[in-house]
């Protein structure tokens, strides 16, 4: 691994873009080498659970993590250790903080880069104190109708 405190969806983006794959090419490598290993071992095709581009993405923004087994695979396919994702992980979890999330997926599902989610969640959240401002100062004025 790079960077001492390189977080784990910074480390699989780096490494997808160091071999110039899109998400979908790097879902479909994962999905080849498991397939593979999926019939060797005598299951059928139709029970396999396939890799998404969306897995992927989720996992380069943070949103969701991939398993262990995963980490695997994804450790032989860019040939790095496992134990770089592990510690990886281990930097993003200890990084984090609860509203992160609330950015990453409005990010996600919005397809905006991170600052730009952020600016916008500042925002709502502005908003929303302004608005329950407003609200809590109706409800105070009316206090003295009732007493």
């Amino acid at each position: 691994m790079e960077s001492q405190d390189e977080g784990l969806e910074d480390l699989l983006k780096r490494l997808r873009l160091s071999k110039n794959w899109s998400y979908d090419e790097l879902a479909d490598n994962i999905n080849k080498k498991l397939l593979k290993k999926w019939e060797e071992a005598g299951h059928e095709e139709a029970d396999f659970k396939w890799t998404l581009d969306k897995d992927v993405k989720k996992w380069e923004y943070g949103i969701k993590y991939p398993e262990l087994d995963m980490m695997y695979e994804l450790s032989e396919l860019y040939e790095v250790k496992c134990d770089d994702f592990i510690a990886a992980k281990n930097i993003s979890l200890k990084k984090g903080f609860p509203s992160i999330a609330t950015i990453k997926w409005t990010c996600y599902f919005l397809n905006i880069s991170i600052y730009a989610g952020m600016v916008i969640n500042m925002i709502i959240i502005f908003l929303a104190a302004i608005l329950s401002m407003i609200f809590l100062g109706n409800v105070i004025m009316e206090i003295p109708n009732y007493l």
